[in-house]
């Protein structure tokens, strides 16, 4: 079971800079936020898929892999389009949500992080119908998370401390994440907020998610 976070927020909280944006825009970044993860884990499951595993844990991983990229081409869809089906998004928030593993369900450590994209994937789609700051909020601290859970597990930290915090914060690999959510914040704060420009932007920030991948050990 991943160690619970009790890490204070960092400075330049990106949550809290997201709630300056428009709705749509807002969403863009939570959007952004999922894709990276989304498609760290559409390659983690690659990788994982050519090892030896129990059919269980390999339809599992499929599955999965599969919500995942399902769920976040219709958050994306929405977005361009203007258009969006609440009965099929609502469907899809509560797959992700029922794909994270129950705490007393054994699950390969190699297969750990599909709570954190689960999770993540499933507040950007309720984002989708809301907009509203506390769910793209939810998004982007799932994404932190993630990177610290990361940094947990590879340096087997067993109890939170203050200098473990701090170690935590200054990870590359967490502010990686954040130097990334910030400079996309920003960039949608300089863009043009009219609908057809913030659709470009939209699908600017969606390939540059898309090629900048998590990588999920």
């Amino acid at each position: 079971m991943a160690l619970a976070l009790v890490m204070r927020v960092p400075p330049r909280d990106p949550p809290a800079l997201a709630e300056r944006l428009s709705p749509d825009l807002r969403l863009t970044f939570a959007a952004a936020c999922a894709q990276r993860l989304q498609s760290g884990y559409e390659e983690y499951a690659r990788r994982a898929l050519k090892r030896p595993m129990s059919e269980a844990a390999r339809r599992m991983v499929s599955q999965s892999s599969r919500l995942a990229a399902t769920a976040m081409d219709e958050v994306w869809s929405g977005l361009l389009t203007g258009r969006w089906n609440r009965r099929r998004i609502e469907s899809l928030a509560r797959r992700c949500v029922q794909a994270i593993p129950a705490q007393d369900e054994f699950v390969p450590a190699r297969h750990r992080y599909l709570e954190d994209v689960a999770s993540a994937i499933a507040y950007a789609l309720t984002s989708c119908l809301t907009k509203a700051a506390e769910d793209v909020s939810r998004v982007a601290w799932a994404a932190y998370e993630t990177a610290a859970q990361i940094v947990i597990r590879r340096e087997d930290v067993r109890y939170l401390t203050p200098a473990v915090e701090q170690r935590l914060l200054s990870d590359s690999v967490v502010q990686l994440e954040l130097q990334r959510q910030v400079r996309d914040l920003a960039d949608l704060a300089a863009s043009d907020p009219r609908e057809a420009r913030a659709r470009r932007v939209a699908l600017r920030l969606r390939e540059r998610a898309r090629a900048e991948a998590w990588t999920l050990p």
